[in-house]
């Protein structure tokens, strides 16, 4: 079809005014007073239709003024008006018609198409019904049903103000529409009319709506508590002026939402926001989500926000940051180090801080000796490390000083004599703990592997390392007299922990595997093995290894089993759900209570005896 120039481009929208049957008197209401008459010109077009395939081009008579023409079989015309004066241009040819408006011919070759519908203007009925409801307080729904006769039926079309879209034509078939271009607490006004197959629309049906908006997710948090029989709650007050109700949902274990079943807790005062649920199981965890209710029924809560953990288990502090844990070779009580302030607490067994003492520098290893005073290793900056040597209970700085290196392990040799092993691996370094000077470096070991483990028996002089990474080796180092590699043999894996007994065996467990070991000190081809039901991702034995303290491969569980190495046996002796990732676990050496240092919030402490 010829392209139209653009002056005369608005007139195919008048054309489709005509295609929904309006007349000319009806379209020129509103529209102000009507331009000059058109001149003299040359007029050429074409007719076309749309819905109607069947019509032929050929044959429409179209007229203007006094001059009329026909359409040739391509519906192609060309008129040349007798006179001026007319106010449109026509189109009929068997029971259709077609309209527009005249247009100003000033030049010659104007263009015009025209659609060519049935000549029909009887409106077609209306809808019998029509209603807007909210749609999960998010969302508008528009539902209606068709007329009874609807048999001329092409469709409906929906107008809305304010916002987009501001009209919509739905197929006849189709009898609700979901506006989601909504905003809560806003009202939205739509109309609905039937539209039939000339594009005729009935007298339509008016509907109101305003989106409801959802009551304000609350944040709900768990809070340590000291009691095993209670897990206490609170959550932010509801600051929705329609508040009705709060309703707090529990499930054991950590599920997820849908598995949230249980109502705990209802309550209508926005301001009573603390609840503490006593009927709980010791050392189990549950899982925990806030519904805030409005007074026509709708909830609101989120998936992350308005969920929380909860254990019936001891806990001590509350802190994201990074920390680690210290269990004490004697009692009931163990030192948590906050890496990013240099604050070491001791605590005791009830998550009760007993003291704490501020370091210059935030110690990330940690080494306790027989006699209760404890090594720090902490990075200075740059490339060196700050050594501390405190006295743990109550605690105190006994002395520190620097050395050249960052480490990444270290062992306590007797007396004041120190190793370390680069964190970055090479080299262990044999320091002097009074002075902090370097007094030997063990170039044999060259090629230690980073990350690895270290203990010492002070009284034989032999250090023992564990690579977790490259070879991994068993080693032992004889230091005695002039250092040497006395023995080497391979581990089956990453070595989760190496300690001592203190009956001349080493205790190793490694992660996704669950072959323990222990090795005899002096011939480590000489070993006892158990294998255990699980696979732990850490784990410490108890300073006797007749225990394991671990926790699961790709779980949060921890859980503990009596060793007999002897029948190579392990027995279970208790299961504790943790509400976060545990970093370290291990039982007190007063035998009571287990503690987990958590990721991202406490230290927790499980008591055995209740175990599930």
């Amino acid at each position: 079809m010829p392209q139209m120039p653009r002056r005369l481009t608005a007139l195919l929208a008048l054309a489709a005014l005509a295609a929904l049957g309006l007349s000319c008197e009806d379209r020129d209401k509103g529209t102000g007073p009507l331009l000059p008459p058109p001149e003299v010109g040359l007029l050429r077009g074409s007719v076309y239709q749309r819905l109607h395939p069947e019509v032929p081009l050929a044959g429409a008579t179209i007229t203007w003024g006094g001059a009329s023409a026909t359409s040739a079989a391509d519906g192609s015309y060309q008129l040349d008006p007798e006179e001026a004066g007319a106010d449109s241009l026509r189109v009929n040819l068997a029971g259709f018609a077609g309209e527009s408006r005249w247009v100003v011919l000033g030049e010659t070759d104007q263009q015009q198409s025209f659609t060519l519908l049935p000549y029909d203007v009887t409106p077609p009925p209306a809808p019998l019904a029509f209603a807007v409801h909210s749609e999960g307080g998010r969302f508008l729904r528009l539902v209606w049903s068709a007329p009874a006769d609807s048999s001329d039926l092409a469709g409906y079309w929906v107008t809305k103000s304010p916002g987009d879209p501001q009209a919509q034509r739905f197929d006849i078939s189709v009898n609700e529409w979901l506006d989601i271009a909504v905003t809560p607490e806003r009202e939205y006004s739509y109309s609905l009319a039937s539209q039939d197959a000339s594009g005729n629309l009935s007298a339509p049906l008016a509907a109101t709506a305003a989106l409801d908006a959802l009551p304000t997710p609350l944040r709900l948090e768990f809070l340590s508590t000291a009691d095993y029989g209670q897990i206490p709650l609170r959550w932010r007050a509801s600051p929705d002026a329609d508040f009705a109700a709060y309703r707090l949902y529990r499930a054991e274990g950590t599920l997820g939402a849908d598995s949230l079943d249980l109502l705990v807790h209802t309550g209508s005062d926005p301001a009573d926001t603390l609840f503490t649920d006593a009927d709980v199981s010791a050392n189990a965890v549950y899982s925990y989500r806030l519904y805030s209710y409005d007074a026509v029924g709708q909830a609101g809560s989120s998936l992350g926000l308005s969920q929380a953990l909860g254990a019936a288990q001891r806990f001590f502090g509350a802190d994201p940051l990074l920390k680690r844990l210290l269990l004490l070779p004697a009692g009931d009580r163990f030192l948590v180090s906050y890496a990013t302030f240099g604050r070491l607490l001791l605590v005791d067994d009830a998550g009760a801080v007993q003291d704490s003492l501020l370091l210059d520098a935030a110690p990330t290893l940690l080494e306790a000796l027989p006699d209760g005073r404890v090594w720090t290793a902490a990075s200075a900056g740059g490339f060196g490390a700050q050594l501390t040597l405190v006295q743990s209970d109550p605690l105190a700085l006994l002395r520190e000083g620097t050395v050249d290196f960052v480490p990444g392990a270290f062992a306590w040799l007797g007396g004041d004599s120190l190793v370390l092993a680069p964190v970055q691996g090479g080299a262990p370094v044999l320091v002097d703990g009074q002075s902090f000077a370097p007094l030997d470096t063990l170039e044999f070991l060259a090629d230690l592997a980073l990350a690895s483990r270290m203990t010492a028996n002070p009284e034989t002089k032999q250090l023992f390392i564990a690579e977790t990474t490259g070879g991994m080796r068993l080693l032992r180092v004889d230091l005695s007299g002039a250092p040497a590699l006395s023995e080497t043999v391979d581990l089956p894996g990453f070595a989760v922990t190496l300690q001592r007994d203190g009956a001349g065996g080493l205790l190793l467990a490694f992660v996704s595997s669950s072959l323990l070991l222990r090795v005899a000190e002096v011939d480590l081809d000489a070993s006892e093995s158990i294998a255990l039901g699980t696979l732990p991702s850490l784990g410490r034995f108890s300073e006797d290894g007749s225990e394991i303290w671990l926790r699961d491969t790709g779980s949060d569980r921890v859980r503990g089993y009596g060793l007999d190495w002897g029948a190579a046996a392990a027995t279970q002796i208790a299961v504790f759900g943790q509400v976060d990732s545990p970093l370290a676990v291990g039982r007190l050496a007063g035998g009571g209570r287990v503690a987990a240092l958590l990721d991202r919030y406490w230290v927790s402490l499980c008591d055995p005896a209740r175990g599930d």
